[in-house]
């Protein structure tokens, strides 16, 4: 091996040690994708082989943790997503509860009808006004006229209408039925909730692995009957907050090019994606959402080696409109698999130039060490060494 030769596995060592995140395997270079944020996480994102070259041999330990982590893990995740889901996939809509509380309604069954009407305004507490009033004059019939008067102010808060005369007259007739002193005090456990929910969603975490977060606190309070128009409110802050903590999570983290996200990671993004648009009154992006999945599913399949279906993926959520980082790299890495090298060099100036747009940091090394990778394998061997100059050089 010639002296300058050996710069190219010296320079990629040495980067190694100090950015801790490009380690030589056999003399390909490979980019740690993350560690996820388990120690037991080991999943990584090649640079693939040189033509011709062979993948790498997984270790007993390996297999015995990849077993774990896309087995009993992978139970768990979706044990997790019929949890976070459960209340948007198989419940009914607003409207069906809205005609099940009308018929309990004249059914005389006042405390069923409320309930079912409680649940339709949860799930759409600035559009489903009817809930509201059918409320008021179901409680009104349960002769609880503190409640009713309450859902009568609801109705007129959130309609923005107090012309209906038949309505009015309703509503006085409850007023005068109840004492000056009346006054609603919220229940303890339901106040409760709600401060740590309110608190919770100032500080985060707004999901976590564990299904704990602002969205669990919501659940919670959902089950204590709260059905305001504040629901509203609350629904929005939470979609809010978690397409910010989506986007946190999906970021490189500082000192490598990809967030802390292994397969398993990419999936529980995804589950967070879906909980994200579980509320009818509250308006997403949706083409941001899309391209946000493209990029999980496109990591998930990368991490399977199916690297034709990563490229499909990447390719959907590359948009320069709004830039995933994580999107590009996905892509760029996926070439290495799929295209020419001439397709290589410009998928990683493209990646390149979004990493630089986005203001993640200095990433010179890694597109050098990519460059050199493809220059080698065409036995371009001056370039190769330009690069790893610049790679030493950017150290």
């Amino acid at each position: 091996m010639s002296d300058r030769s050996s710069t190219f596995f010296g320079v990629a060592s040495r980067f190694m040690i100090v950015g801790g995140s490009l380690p030589l395997r056999g003399y390909i270079p490979v980019v740690q994708t993350c560690h996820g944020t388990s120690a037991q996480q080991d999943e990584y994102t090649p640079l693939p082989p040189l033509r011709g070259g062979s993948p790498r041999n997984a270790s007993v330990t390996g297999m015995i943790r990849k077993f774990f982590q896309t087995g009993v893990y992978t139970l768990f995740c979706f044990a997790a997503l019929a949890l976070f889901t459960a209340g948007s996939v198989w419940a009914q809509t607003s409207q069906e509860y809205l005609e099940k509380g009308n018929s309990l309604y004249n059914s005389k069954k006042y405390d069923e009808a409320v309930a079912s009407y409680v649940k339709a305004i949860q799930l759409e507490p600035r559009t489903q006004l009817k809930a509201y009033l059918n409320c008021a004059r179901a409680y009104s019939m349960l002769k609880d006229y503190l409640n009713s008067q309450r859902y009568y102010n609801y109705y007129f808060e959130v309609s923005g209408d107090q012309s209906d005369r038949k309505v009015n007259a309703e509503y006085k007739a409850v007023t005068r039925k109840l004492s000056k002193e009346a006054t609603y005090v919220r229940p303890e456990d339901q106040a409760r909730v709600l401060v740590q929910l309110q608190s919770t969603m100032m500080s985060g975490p707004f999901i976590n692995r564990q299904g704990g977060g602002a969205f669990a606190y919501y659940d919670i309070l959902m089950r204590t009957g709260f059905s305001e128009p504040m629901v509203a409110t609350l629904q929005k802050n939470l979609v809010d907050g978690l397409m910010r903590e989506i986007v946190v999570d999906m970021t490189p983290v500082e000192g490598q090019p990809l967030p802390n996200l292994d397969r398993i990671g990419w999936e529980y993004e995804r589950m967070k994606l879906q909980r994200a648009t579980q509320f009818a009154n509250v308006a997403v992006d949706k083409a941001r959402v899309e391209r946000i999945n493209h990029t999980a599913l496109g990591w998930e399949a990368y991490l399977r080696s199916e690297y034709n279906k990563a490229a499909e993926h990447f390719n959907q959520a590359c948009d320069e409109a709004y830039p995933l980082p994580a999107a590009y790299w996905g892509r760029m890495m996926t070439a290495f698999h799929t295209d020419a090298d001439a397709d290589i060099l410009r998928y990683i100036d493209q990646t390149e130039s979004i990493y630089k747009k986005a203001e993640l940091g200095d990433y010179t090394p890694y597109f050098a060490l990519l460059r050199a990778q493809v220059y080698r394998s065409q036995g371009n061997n001056e370039a190769m060494l330009q690069q790893l100059d610049v790679m030493g050089a950017a150290l």
